[in-house]
């Protein structure tokens, strides 16, 4: 920090020479456990915070530092920075670090292209996701008080092997406040070529979870989202497999912003603290009766009430089979533990999320873009005017340039 200086306190020479041995001594056994065949970036930051908090020189909310002038002092806070030549070594506090450096790692792994983690197949029941591409799309619009140039902001994010680890994301700019997805046979165009290659083939199956649309506006979707998706299907697939019925497409609108809430009638029912225990779902009663909806709680609440995510089939291919060989329930059985499976995935997460990673991930892609447009989005007091006043094409046309991805990360999650 400019202009303010470290608060400082004079360490003994003796103290001091015992804090930089047992540093020294620490920092090498990092490299060596670095330096082992197989070792993990997680493994190896776990285990130093175990060091840090399992020794009791560091575990006192202070840090040992030296200098290349070797003056004996002891910072009282100082971040961990190492490295040839460097002014100096500091251990912060670590104590109840585990979970921050474990999340630090999750993300990077994510964004170097790995996978976290996975789930038995068996959880989609006979669902493939090796023949299935998991796609969820969202739009986020300016909010009052936006500038005036402020566009509506698109996403699609997709799963591009049978892991579902990786999640690549594309975006547009559109006009704003329009919430059907402009350029949509474009961005599916692009995930499905994505999907072919890593897999040298095409899904057999297309499962989209629409997120941001409200319940007027489900009629809307299919008028004009579905002709865009289908446009783009007879694009990439061959005629042969168009007319043969290949993909298969359902779509699945993901809804949040609801004041249904579901509550334990029995203290067994109950988890800690005091909500229904997590993979609840209620597919009757308060559900529509004559079209396919359910909430499903796959989440635990930390605090206060849980809140289940409300999933509404607007359009099915690939589940209807199932309805006659199984019966309705199959199909709504088989969709519930799909969905359900499906919020375990999410990558930067070790427990179930509140909703389906494809819809989630979408969403996370629109913050991003709205991070990108900052000063469009989050405009200076004195330059702000209502987003209704959209500027028009040429507006779109810049914001479209300046969340334009990099090649190095348009197939990666660097979103997340």
């Amino acid at each position: 920090m400019s202009g303010q200086e470290k608060p400082k306190l004079n360490l003994p020479q003796h103290a001091y020479r015992i804090y930089r041995e047992a540093l020294l001594h620490l920092l090498q056994e990092v490299n060596d456990l670095l330096a082992k065949p197989g070792a993990t970036v997680i493994d190896v930051a776990t285990h130093a915070v175990s060091l840090l908090e399992n020794n009791s020189l560091f575990n006192a909310g202070h840090g040992a530092v030296y200098t290349c002038a070797e003056t004996h002092e002891l910072e009282a806070s100082v971040i961990v920075s190492h490295g040839y030549r460097k002014r100096g070594v500091g251990v912060m506090k670590v104590t109840r670090a585990k979970n921050y450096y474990v999340n630090v790692g999750l993300k990077v792994n994510l964004k170097l292209g790995g996978v976290n983690h996975s789930i038995p197949a068996i959880n989609f029941g006979t669902i493939s996701p090796e023949k299935t591409m998991f796609v969820g799309l969202d739009v986020t619009h300016p909010s009052p008080g936006s500038a005036s140039s402020a566009p509506s902001v698109a996403s699609i994010v997709s799963s591009v092997d049978r892991t579902l680890g990786q999640w690549p994301a594309a975006i547009r700019v559109q006009e704003a406040r329009k919430e059907m997805i402009t350029d949509l046979t474009e961005l599916v165009q692009g995930q499905l070529r994505l999907w072919r290659s890593k897999n040298r083939t095409l899904p057999a199956n297309l499962v989209l979870y629409r997120d941001g649309v409200s319940e007027g506006q489900y009629q809307t979707v299919l008028d004009d989202e579905l002709p865009a998706i289908k446009k783009a299907i007879s694009i990439i697939y061959s005629p042969a497999e168009v007319k043969q019925g290949v993909p298969r497409l359902s779509i699945i609108i993901v809804g949040k912003r609801h004041h249904t809430r579901f509550y334990p009638t029995k203290a067994d029912d109950a988890d800690k603290t005091g909500n229904l225990k997590h993979g609840l779902v209620v597919d009757r009663g308060v559900t529509n009766f004559c079209n396919w909806d359910f909430f499903l709680q796959a989440h635990s609440a930390l605090h206060g009430t849980a809140k289940s995510a409300h999933y509404y089939v607007i359009y099915d291919e690939v589940l209807r089979r199932l309805s006659s060989e199984q019966g309705q329930a199959g199909a709504a059985d088989a969709l519930e533990k799909m969905t359900h499976g499906l919020c375990y995935l999410f990558g930067r997460a070790t427990s179930a999320v509140s909703i389906c990673p494809p819809a989630y991930y979408a969403d996370l892609v629109c913050e991003r873009a709205r991070c990108y447009l900052s000063q469009h989005f989050a405009p200076s007091s004195g330059s702000a005017t209502p987003a209704s006043e959209s500027s028009g094409s040429a507006s779109v046309s810049t914001a479209g340039r300046e969340v334009a991805l990099h090649d190095a990360i348009k197939h990666r999650m660097f979103y997340i």
